[in-house]
């Protein structure tokens, strides 16, 4: 699943956790909680569709760069 950056790129992890910082504006995620709201890029959602229709596998590509940041950096 290559789209320009590794998921496990510098890059790519430096996007999950400008999301992370920008989502604890409004909550403080817990590692299960911000991997299960990544889910909503995978699931059948509006966000899955959205994400569809950019590269069909970008949603799984943000959901995996999530849960690898998210396993590293949160308790």
């Amino acid at each position: 699943m290559q789209l320009g950056f590794s998921y496990l790129s510098v890059e790519a992890q430096m996007a999950v956790k400008n999301q992370y910082e920008f989502t604890c504006e409004f909550w403080q995620p817990s590692r299960e909680s911000f991997k299960s709201l990544a889910m909503m890029y995978i699931l059948p959602s509006d966000y899955q569709n959205y994400y569809q229709n950019i590269h069909p596998n970008l949603g799984q590509y943000v959901y995996a760069a999530i849960c690898f940041w998210a396993d590293k950096n949160l308790e």
